[in-house]
């Protein structure tokens, strides 16, 4: 694995089904069903959609990334996957302590 990717890169399909990939933006949105997160990150190319699975990530890692506000910087690593009810057709699948987060936003 190398530098990090542009979301546009993985949605055009550059990258295969398994690929590991490092990924970095500004959470757009965020929803949590269970124990999985759903997260679409923006770029500067586009928006992909990231999922974080509680038991991949690990509690402590799930609950701090659910707590970030909108607009939050992180970085992710993971593995592309094809999925049709992705939007786009194409998510990363965050894997284990994979997150890291560069700026978060507050106000005052």
């Amino acid at each position: 694995m190398t530098g990090f990717v542009k979301s546009a890169d993985i949605l055009k399909g550059k990258f295969e089904d398994g690929a590991d990939v490092k990924i970095r933006g500004w959470i757009y949105t965020s929803r949590s069903s269970g124990g999985i997160q759903f997260l679409k990150l923006r770029d500067g190319s586009g928006v992909i959609q990231c999922t974080l699975n509680k038991r991949n990530v690990g509690k402590e890692t799930f609950g701090k990334v659910e707590k970030y506000p909108l607009e939050t910087t992180i970085e992710l690593m993971g593995s592309v996957k094809e999925d049709s009810r992705a939007p786009g057709g194409w998510e990363v699948h965050v894997t284990v302590s994979a997150t890291s987060t560069c700026h978060t936003w507050t106000t005052r």
